[in-house]
């Protein structure tokens, strides 16, 4: 706790076969497995957390990843990792989202704040890159 606010962290690492076979996508893929190493920190004031009328409590997030390169960099099997910082603030609900946002969530996840289910498939940048795109030599 500091000044009122409650603050939590939580890490993690992986390293997990590439799905993108160095042999077949050389810029691609980084090696034949890819790594993380998460770290996400969530901060409330300590009041929010305590009161019983809240269902949900408002929070910031920041996310920060040391990670394999990301295929569409093309970068191959080069030494070293990619940092990715993100942050974040909880809002109260979809009627809270910036009306320019509506439009960009609206084109890159269709039914993002209508459906209860948004995603028809699971996936990630990997195998998503994979679908959409062919090696590049």
């Amino acid at each position: 706790m500091i000044d009122g606010s409650a603050w939590l962290t939580e890490r993690g690492s992986f390293e997990r076969p590439h799905p993108l076979a160095p042999s077949e996508w050389p810029l691609a893929s980084s090696g034949s497995t890819t790594v993380s190493m998460i770290n996400v920190t969530l901060t409330a004031d300590l009041k929010d957390l305590e009161n019983e009328d809240l269902v949900s409590a408002p929070h910031n997030m920041k996310w920060t990843a040391m990670r394999s390169w990301m295929p569409w960099l093309l970068l191959g099997q080069r030494p070293g990792l990619m940092l990715t910082v993100g942050m974040g603030r909880k809002i109260s609900g979809p009627d809270a989202i910036p009306k320019s946002m509506e439009k960009i969530i609206e084109l890159l996840q269709p039914n993002y704040l209508t459906s209860d289910k948004p995603w028809a498939e699971v996936s990630n940048s990997w195998t998503r890159y994979k679908s959409e795109r062919q090696p590049a030599k």
